[in-house]
């Protein structure tokens, strides 16, 4: 079973709120697992990866 549903219930049916969920560490972080992990069986986990540093668009001649 997945830690979310898209209807705002849970599994056993019993409606939640997002922001109550999200607020808590340990549901938090069993969300971002979930997400992570599937991801990564549509061999997309890059995507979950913290973005690369900024890079100056213009050279230091430019500046």
């Amino acid at each position: 079973m997945t830690p979310f549903s898209f209807d705002g219930r849970s599994g056993g049916g019993v409606r939640f709120h997002i922001d109550q969920v999200l607020a808590d560490d340990p549901q938090r972080a069993a969300w971002r697992a979930h997400w992570r992990d599937m991801l990564d069986s549509l061999g997309a986990a890059d995507a979950a990866a913290r973005a690369p540093a900024p890079v100056a668009w213009s050279s230091p001649e430019d500046q």
